[in-house]
């Protein structure tokens, strides 16, 4: 056995297990057994039927949690071996944003929480794989190392069939059979959501901040995207100016006399945009932060996904309630909760519905 000092507290005993040819059946023959460090481990006779130059011998360490690959993996009668290393820490929290709007590719950053404890570490191993994190049926995006937590995807980068992207460590003695998996979500153009005017308007629309939510309070993250768009803008006043967190900036219509349906504004590039349950706005008109000369609020708008109408808001102020009106959450059907569950239901989005909650000073 190829001595593993540096794992030895956590080592208790070694397992020798004769495998399929492909060393993939992880559950194997049992042939021998052996205390921990010890260089030589005594096997019982060779199993009938499994042909001694073709199987695979798989040297398992039992640790304190469970029985795991540490040691060598080898063909009989062959010299050659590969170490693992499956008592190795994983990562937490893997993270990826694709910004590619191009249907079948994408780009962006991979990222990750490290371990705790990262002294057995030497490197992060990523792939694009499928569901099951399959290496071999996968491409090795690259190998970034310790310390590191992100490693970039290149622009215009096929999906292929691959799914998923998977994040192992690795040592001098090889990777961790497992990694940490996440699911890839390839974005578009048409995975959009923006608010459009529905009523006609005497001035430009303006907004100060926009943003978009899963959850059906508007708490939490909001939804991310690969860029903001509009029907058009006035000067320097920018869509983008609406989701950088600025209330001293706003984005501003092209249309200084808005037909219906001729001012937009929202968000392209957004991993399912159906889940979207609340918008949080700040209309030009309201309260607390400035806005451009000219620019006014639009007390009816349409919430498009995908360039479908979802719903709409009819009942908006027209004005800032006496100087109090700050922010608007506009709550987006499509779950309902049912009598005396908390639990929420799947149920079709209904454009006629419409609730808005208005924060007043």
């Amino acid at each position: 056995l190829k001595s593993v000092a540096n794992l030895a507290q956590e080592v208790k005993a070694h397992v020798v297990k004769l495998d399929d040819p492909t060393c993939g059946d992880v559950a194997g023959i049992k042939v021998g057994r052996c205390q921990a460090m010890r260089s030589r481990c005594r096997t019982t006779r060779h199993p009938r039927g499994v042909p001694l130059l073709t199987a695979c011998v798989v040297v398992f360490a039992v640790g304190t949690a469970s029985e795991v690959t540490i040691d060598s993996v080898g063909i009989l009668g062959d010299t050659r071996f590969r170490a693992l290393q499956a008592l190795l820490p994983l990562v937490t929290n893997v993270d990826f944003q694709d910004l590619d709007l191009d249907q079948g590719q994408i780009s962006g950053l991979i990222s990750w929480v490290e371990p705790s404890d990262t002294t057995q570490v030497s490197t992060y191993e990523v792939y694009f794989t499928d569901s099951l994190g399959d290496r071999a049926g996968g491409t090795k995006l690259g190998s970034v190392p310790v310390g590191s937590s992100t490693i970039a995807v290149p622009a215009d980068t096929l999906l292929v069939n691959f799914s998923h992207v998977f994040v192992h460590t690795a040592s001098s003695l090889g990777e961790r059979p497992t990694g940490v998996g996440l699911e890839l979500c390839d974005v578009g153009l048409q995975d959009s959501i923006s608010l459009v005017n529905e009523v006609a308007l005497s001035q430009s629309w303006g907004v100060a901040e926009l943003s978009f939510f899963r959850s059906p309070s508007c708490t939490g993250p909001s939804m991310r995207f690969a860029s903001s768009g509009s029907s058009g803008f006035t000067g320097s006043n920018f869509d983008s100016n609406a989701f950088d967190g600025d209330l001293n900036t706003a984005w501003m219509s092209a249309c200084s006399t808005c037909a219906v349906g001729g001012a937009s504004i929202g968000i392209v590039g957004v991993c399912k945009p159906a889940e979207i349950r609340c918008v949080s706005v700040r209309q030009c008109g309201s309260t607390g932060y400035p806005c451009p000369a000219g620019a006014g609020r639009s007390p009816m708008v349409i919430l498009q996904i995908s360039g479908e109408v979802s719903q709409r808001w009819t009942n908006l102020p027209e004005g800032d309630l006496s100087g109090r009106l700050t922010q608007e959450y506009l709550v987006v059907s499509g779950r309902r909760r049912r009598a005396a569950v908390t639990m929420f239901a799947e149920a079709v989005t209904r454009p006629e519905q419409e609730t808005a909650v208005f924060r007043a000073r």
